[in-house]
């Protein structure tokens, strides 16, 4: 139902799903319902839900020893944190998901994580560091055969050649 548009039929079975999962005390698969839940909420713009439902399934991650999951999960909390004027919190999820990512050496996370850094450092007006981090997601993306994701560093690194007037690379 997410997938075609119907989100409130999508929300009232994931919400189902959520309330038989804690019932039963799963919670892998509620946090993966409740990353669920939280896409409906960002799709219909509250930011605010998002982060409450996001916040709760890196609470269960976390219970469950699932780093990959609550790496995930401090990503998806920094781009939240990093629409707000004061990014402190962004910048903070986004050195722990770092943190887990290299521990597991997973680089698919990794090059989220730099293209997420390079993000914030690029509305923070850090052109330097914002490509210095597009440049590290992108090699990363390159490297894990990541096409959708090189051609988003590689978006970013012209928002930055764009920003500088720099037309030539």
């Amino acid at each position: 139902f997410q997938e075609t548009a119907d989100y409130p039929k999508a929300y009232k079975y994931y919400k189902r799903a959520l309330a038989i999962q804690e019932e039963l005390n799963d919670k892998e698969n509620a946090a993966v319902t409740l990353m669920n839940l939280a896409s409906i909420s960002l799709s219909q713009d509250d930011s605010t839900q998002y982060a409450v439902l996001v916040e709760k399934a890196l609470e269960y991650r976390i219970g469950i020893n699932d780093k990959r999951g609550t790496a995930r999960c401090y990503n998806a909390l920094a781009v939240i944190e990093g629409n707000k004027k004061d990014r402190s919190k962004a910048f903070y999820y986004l050195n722990k998901a770092i943190a887990i990512n290299k521990e597991l050496d997973d680089k698919e996370g990794l090059g989220n994580s730099y293209n997420n850094l390079g993000g914030l450092y690029f509305r923070e007006g850090d052109l330097d560091k914002s490509s210095l981090y597009f440049n590290m997601a992108y090699k990363l993306n390159v490297e894990v055969k990541d096409n959708g994701s090189s051609s988003t560093s590689l978006k970013n690194l012209g928002d930055i050649s764009f920003k500088k007037g720099d037309f030539q690379q």
